[in-house]
């Protein structure tokens, strides 16, 4: 069925140009900083911005796979750099600056660094990694309180969105590196995530703040960290909850053929744009789960992205974080953490 699916996208050949490409501009990204750091973004001209600490932790995992896909060492070797930017930019305390010019660290930034660590010590254990992976989940776990709420350094007043089951992720993952048993506040958070969900499977705080239409971006970020601390825990009724949220977006994708880029409680859609980012974590999550279920929906989500890949110009290979380019999510702007998505979702349709 997965040949089926890359069939109808244009064929292999054209799926692996596609993510050639695609890794191009990650490599450019990084080089602009001298290897130190992914810039989280570039305009449309191609002028790129400083390294964004964040989403080069996740960064770290995609040239990992990458590198290994396509035997291309020069991947493996910019994700090792980063263990050198980390340190760099860790604070005493073991969290990390949220951008070069603000050592003001963000719980929800720390984490996603911590899971680029992880996988760069699965690949390859290092002492070194692992006292910056321990002083960062220390750090993490100092925040928590009897609730499993972040007592401070929140993105926003939320202390506990529900798209944080990426930051538990990443903690539950470090406790298992580091050889100790998840601190049970973690368990406390996870769960009054759970209580989140409405009736029809959404959310009822899973938004930045508190916006009518939430963004496909935050929607999956929840689920995928469902997903993956459902694998970590062997929690099969997690795991079953998720695939109940999911298969309710999918109801509506197939409903409209097409994955929107926000979404209110009630499942009602912005149909002014699409999310690019959105789309590429869905496509991973779908074919993570079951190909041959979700096949119709992996083409739809995937199609979008590579009919308005960048075939041109400082951007090539590139996808707009918003289709159109104009649309509410980082206009204008082609973020890194979008390319870092597509690839996942195409490496992972490919093997």
């Amino acid at each position: 069925m997965t040949g089926d699916i890359i069939s109808q996208l244009g064929g292999r050949h054209s799926i692996e140009k596609a993510l050639s490409e695609n890794l191009n501009w990650i490599v450019k990204s990084f080089a602009r900083n001298k290897n130190l750091g992914s810039s989280g973004w570039s305009n449309i001209l191609g002028q790129f911005s400083d390294p964004y600490p964040e989403t080069t932790g996740y960064l770290i995992p995609t040239l990992l796979t990458a590198s290994h896909y396509t035997g291309n060492v020069l991947l493996l070797s910019v994700a090792k750099k980063q263990i050198g930017f980390f340190n760099s930019i860790q604070n005493i305390d073991g969290s990390y600056y949220q951008s070069l010019k603000n050592k003001s660290p963000i719980v929800f930034d720390t984490s996603q660094i911590l899971l680029g660590l992880c996988s760069i010590y699965h690949h390859e254990p290092d002492s070194y990694v692992l006292d910056q992976i321990n002083s960062s989940l220390n750090w993490l776990n100092s925040l928590l309180d009897e609730r499993g709420f972040f007592s401070a350094y929140n993105f926003t007043e939320k202390n506990c969105p529900a798209y944080y089951t990426r930051v538990f992720w990443a903690m539950i993952r470090a406790h298992h590196i580091v050889g100790t048993t998840p601190n049970h506040l973690i368990f406390n958070g996870i769960d009054s995530i759970l209580k989140q969900i409405n009736s029809n499977n959404s959310f009822s705080q899973w938004g930045f703040d508190n916006e009518t239409f939430v963004l496909s971006h935050n929607i999956v970020y929840t689920l995928r960290g469902l997903y993956e601390i459902a694998l970590l825990t062997d929690d099969k009724d997690m795991l079953s909850t998720t695939i109940s949220c999911i298969d309710s977006i999918i109801s509506k994708i197939l409903d409209d053929d097409k994955f929107y880029g926000a979404y209110d409680q009630n499942w009602n859609p912005d149909r002014s744009f699409v999310c690019s980012v959105g789309n590429a974590q869905l496509a991973y999550l779908l074919i993570s789960l079951d190909v041959n279920k979700y096949t119709k929906a992996i083409k739809i989500v995937l199609q979008d992205l590579l009919q308005n890949q960048s075939r041109i110009g400082p951007n090539k290979g590139a996808i707009p974080s918003s289709l159109p380019i104009w649309g509410r999510y980082q206009r204008w702007r082609y973020t890194n953490w979008t390319q870092k998505f597509f690839c996942d979702a195409l490496l992972l349709l490919l093997k």
